[in-house]
């Protein structure tokens, strides 16, 4: 574990995709200032939170427990709320200075103590903390060889129930065909034998596929149950059709594609930040434009 003075507390929140996004920024920001680094859960204490912090179990096969300390204090979610909406004050009583989303540090930054305050899904993030590329080899470790078939994820359960179902776009027959014509066409395959289907509703995801008649001759589905398994299992397959989130996005950075293919716009009536997908959209990933 790092034991400069200097230090920088992750107050982490949301789900496993969410969460490695957020830790991606934690090592960036340690090893790019020299700062030990800590992270708090205060923010899954909270009986209305529904989320849990499923990276613990990814955090230790990749031995981050001996790089970065966990705890739940408390302190740091006020820390955090008087941050925001007092600013002077919290820099009176020498509060953590907080650090919100964004990727553009400086060179340096003055002070010795930090809270890194925000979700930071940034390719830029993504692409320059060895978090996704441990991942990786963590999976070719554990000898899951990559999978030369497509994989297909849903993510319909939570974002068809209130309050998610008024902000996010839902995946629906139309991009999931879009999606195997560009298959067809970088394949040459007319019928593939068989895809494999990750979703959180296993009845939702299959009347979905019902009705988008595509060509497909055996869908095996997996019921998502262990999160960080499943991100990995995802990651290995060559062909992957993805859902608005940053769990399946994660996967993309995690197994190295011969194609993944993504929708452009995530929410319904929120505009989708640009910088969230690899610039100038790489030759591996197709950005559905679902307008």
């Amino acid at each position: 574990m790092t034991t400069s003075s200097r230090s920088v507390v992750l107050a982490m929140r949301g789900g496993l995709g969410n969460q490695l996004y957020q830790l991606c920024a934690l090592d960036y920001f340690c090893n790019k200032y020299n700062l030990s680094g800590s992270i708090d859960l205060s923010h899954y204490l909270f009986l209305n939170n529904t989320r849990s912090p499923t990276f613990i179990d990814l955090f230790q096969l990749l031995n981050f427990a001996n790089i970065y300390s966990i705890d739940s204090r408390r302190t740091t979610i006020l820390s955090e709320k008087l941050s925001r909406k007092l600013p002077l004050l919290s820099r009176a009583l020498r509060c953590r200075h907080l650090i919100g989303d964004t990727f553009q540090w400086p060179e340096s930054v003055s002070g010795d103590r930090f809270l890194l305050g925000g979700y930071f899904q940034h390719h830029y993030i993504a692409q320059n903390s060895g978090l996704f590329d441990q991942l990786g080899k963590l999976a070719a470790a554990s000898n899951l060889k990559t999978i030369d078939s497509v994989a297909i994820h849903l993510r319909l359960g939570d974002y068809s129930q209130p309050p998610y179902n008024s902000l996010y776009w839902l995946a629906d027959h139309t991009y999931l065909k879009y999606a195997f014509r560009q298959l067809k066409s970088i394949t040459g395959n007319t019928c593939f034998r068989e895809a494999r289907v990750f979703t959180d509703s296993l009845a939702s995801a299959k009347e979905l596929l019902d009705v988008s008649d595509l060509p497909v001759q055996t869908y095996r589905f997996l019921q998502c149950q262990r999160a960080e398994q499943d991100l990995l299992d995802l990651s290995r397959y060559s062909y992957k059709i993805l859902s608005n989130s940053t769990f399946s996005l994660a996967s993309y950075y995690i197994g190295h594609s011969n194609l993944a293919i993504i929708p452009r716009h995530w929410f319904k009536t929120q505009e989708t930040p640009s910088s969230l997908f690899p610039l100038n959209a790489e030759a591996n990933m197709l950005i559905y434009n679902n307008t």
